[in-house]
């Protein structure tokens, strides 16, 4: 079972539709982030960053669960990063404005769920190279 999750994680089409995935995602988040919006009343602020980012994060798992763990690694410093410039950019929209709290709460998300796919890195059994890395792995997602 373990086995065929690997095979189908290394999968070209599956790899490429989590590209899809996360691109479609981080467009959705920006705009979300943006957007003068206010959060919906009864639901926590910091909740919605940590699951937004947590999910992000979870979205990497077709290109980072088969491969080095330096991509998991990767990636979620870059969802951390991103998440850090659109907190920024909310300086520059009404009614928005960047808050560290946020920035952590994001950190949370990220740290999270990049611990959960390190923990399913860890149980499935050793794999062969992802096709979209190289044997050393040059730093692409």
């Amino acid at each position: 079972m373990a086995g065929m999750l690997i095979q189908l994680l290394q999968q070209r089409w599956l790899q490429r539709l989590a590209v899809l995935a996360l691109v479609a995602y981080a467009v959705a988040v920006a705009w979300l982030s943006l957007t003068p919006v206010t959060t919906p009343a009864g639901v926590s602020d910091k909740l919605l960053h940590v699951t937004t980012y947590g999910l992000f994060m979870l979205l990497t798992a077709p290109l980072v669960v088969a491969a080095p763990i330096q991509r998991l690694w990767r990636a979620g410093a870059a969802i951390f990063f991103y998440s850090g410039v659109l907190e920024i950019g909310q300086a520059f929209v009404p009614g928005r404005y960047p808050e560290g709290l946020d920035m952590l709460a994001n950190g949370a998300g990220v740290l999270a769920a990049g611990v959960l796919l390190a923990l399913l890195r860890a149980v499935l059994p050793t794999a062969r190279p992802s096709p979209l890395s190289s044997s050393a792995d040059n730093g692409a997602l």
